[in-house]
């Protein structure tokens, strides 16, 4: 995987908006998901958060393929 200095620039240029709450929380998790996806050339990328029972869920995903991979409790 080859990552140049300029999709770097360009992912922080487009997550720094984040900082300044110009989006709702679900809408800046999306965000970081989709810039994660295009900066790594990936197939597909998605953000998982754990609950207080430590169970893993989908947060955010690039496409659809991903909604489906929540997974069981979390090992801690």
């Amino acid at each position: 995987m080859n990552v140049s200095l300029h999709d770097v620039h360009q992912a922080l240029t487009e997550l720094g908006k984040l900082r300044f709450g110009e989006m709702r929380i679900e809408d800046a998790m999306h965000e970081i998901v989709q810039t994660t996806h295009a900066i790594f050339d990936v197939d597909g990328a998605g953000l998982m958060l754990a609950d207080a029972e430590h169970q893993l869920c989908n947060v955010a995903v690039s496409d659809d393929r991903l909604g489906h991979h929540d997974a069981g409790p979390a090992e801690v």
